[in-house]
């Protein structure tokens, strides 16, 4: 048996992320102090359909700051899937921002 899980529940945008640590910024390069770092990106999830590529960092989520990988994945569960957010992030020393429709995550 089992109850069911609730983590399903809310946006997916389809990424593995991070907290941005002093180890992750010289061995990436990474320009920001406090951000999310995308590790990975699933294949023709909502992030990948966005443009959110490995090495990025997310600095804001809908004009809020992010200086945790937790708040990312509070922001996105707080969300439903359809969802539109603007998702701000830097790539080397460029800062982007581009719209992201959440969806359902993979059973």
């Amino acid at each position: 048996g089992g109850s069911p899980t609730t983590a399903a529940t809310g946006g997916y945008m389809g990424v593995e992320i991070t907290t941005v640590t002093p180890d992750l910024r010289s061995q990436y390069g990474l320009v920001p102090t406090s951000g999310a770092v995308v590790l990975s990106v699933t294949s023709g999830s909502p992030a990948s359909r966005a443009g959110l590529a490995a090495g990025d960092v997310i600095v804001a989520i809908d004009g809020q700051k992010i200086s945790t990988a937790d708040q990312v994945t509070q922001i996105t569960k707080s969300h439903h899937p359809g969802d539109v957010i603007t998702v701000t992030y830097a790539r080397g020393s460029a800062q982007r921002t581009t719209s992201l429709t959440l969806g359902t995550a993979p059973s």
